[in-house]
């Protein structure tokens, strides 16, 4: 499965352990649970090993979930801050077009 496949390349992706770890959209076409998995998977990485993470999403929820620091790109540095802060700006309000 998709889900299945992200981990197998993230195990490539971990051999020698980097210093950063950049996933662009890394569970697309990932169900919910294999979704789940993955980013369980990449937290208890980023915390063992101290690696940070750039994770590239246009996901929210996986974005408040999974993300303890945020930056907000619309073809340049629109926002950066907390997760929260970013997360509750106006900028995203009007870049996702949400109410």
């Amino acid at each position: 499965s998709g889900g299945e496949l992200q981990r197998v390349l993230l195990a490539f992706a971990l051999r020698p352990t980097p210093d950063l770890l950049l996933l662009d959209e890394p569970v697309s076409a990932v169900d919910n649970r294999g979704i789940e998995a993955f980013y369980e998977l990449v937290t208890g990485l980023r915390r063992e090993y101290h690696m940070p993470v750039i994770l590239v999403s246009h996901n929210l929820a996986h974005v408040r979930r999974y993300t303890t620091s945020a930056i907000l790109l619309d073809q340049t540095v629109l926002l950066t801050g907390s997760t929260e802060q970013v997360m509750h700006s106006e900028e995203v309000r009007q870049t996702f077009g949400l109410l």
